[in-house]
């Protein structure tokens, strides 16, 4: 008998147990009424679906801005969200400021995906630009897809860092202005554009590794590059012929403009009609804009001693011939 009664407690359990994970995996939907003021800390800004009043760091939840009232905002404390969307009803310029309420702190971002990838939807209807600016960061630990269809544009005058990749989807134009710390990759696709605009101080940062092994600027649609790519070749092959893609030249609609450069985390390269070098790790390295590829070269003086050995080997077998 007791024997018997124990199979059902521990199927008791692990019921609990599935409960307990249901429930924990459940991402609430906050959405901004802005009844009070532009504070996100403050819960009568909101209505919520869960047993939060707000977003918060702890509380990872789908926010939802779907109205015009009190549209410029602070989110006072380190916020972590799933998803973010500017909905049909948001008309008006709207403001994501990522600071304390003293003006002087930063606050955080994170878009952290209970499943799958987080998403930034601005839906079709929506009017204004959406902007996040201040002192904090936007971080991407989930992958993050934009998909943006408004009529104005996206802006992000705030670094976006960590190590999630980042999507751009839609008719609207998208403005990635901050110091772009991220290092996964940014796939611009059909029918998107991304820019950046001139004299904003953006940059872009890539991670070279091994051979071939590097984060990269993708996919299909317009890029206006008015920025700094900067490259951490800490860590890259030192090999003769090592390269990598940078900007998928063949597939995107690029456009350098004036203000772009190339520099490494160390100094700046030498540009001279479209190519960006550099010494750094004991070797060359070369970024053409022509192919979009990062490639480790032969030193020069390498070049002139190849030319010898041939010169020298083309003057033995005349000899031999005479």
């Amino acid at each position: 008998m007791n024997h018997l009664n124990k199979e059902p407690r521990l199927l008791s359990a692990a019921a609990v147990i599935s409960l307990l994970a249901v429930t924990s995996s459940f991402a609430e939907t906050f959405t901004w009424t802005g009844t009070t003021s532009g504070d996100w800390n403050d819960a009568t800004n909101w209505s919520s679906d869960g047993a939060n009043t707000r977003p918060n760091e702890i509380a990872t939840g789908d926010v939802v801005i779907n109205n015009t009232t009190n549209l410029d905002q602070i989110i006072r404390g380190n916020t972590t969200i799933n998803s973010l969307e500017f909905g049909s009803s948001n008309l008006g310029e709207t403001t994501i400021g990522l600071i304390a309420g003293n003006g002087t702190t930063a606050r955080n971002l994170t878009f952290s995906a209970t499943s799958g990838n987080s998403t930034l939807t601005i839906d079709a209807a929506s009017t204004g630009d959406k902007i996040f600016n201040n002192l904090g960061k936007v971080r991407l630990n989930s992958n993050l897809d934009i998909v943006h269809n408004g009529a104005d544009d996206l802006r992000f005058n705030s670094e976006v860092t960590s190590s999630g990749n980042l999507s751009i989807t839609g008719s609207g134009v998208t403005y990635l202005d901050g110091a772009n710390t991220y290092t996964g990759n940014t796939t611009i696709n059909a029918g998107s554009t991304l820019r950046s605009t001139s004299g904003a101080g953006s940059e872009f940062a890539f991670k070279i590794g091994a051979n071939g092994v590097n984060n990269a600027m993708l996919g299909t649609g317009s890029v206006f590059l008015h920025t700094t790519f900067v490259l951490d070749l800490s860590t890259a092959s030192t090999i003769v012929g090592s390269e990598w893609l940078i900007l998928d030249v063949d597939n995107l609609t690029e456009s350098y403009r004036s203000t772009f450069a190339v520099a490494s985390e160390n100094g700046g390269f030498t540009e001279a009609s479209g190519l960006w070098s550099i010494t750094e790790n004991g070797v060359d390295y070369e970024f053409a804009e022509l192919t979009g590829m990062l490639t480790v070269v032969p030193e020069p003086g390498t070049y002139a001693l190849l030319a010898g050995l041939t010169g020298l080997t083309y003057v033995m077998l005349r000899r031999r011939r005479a």
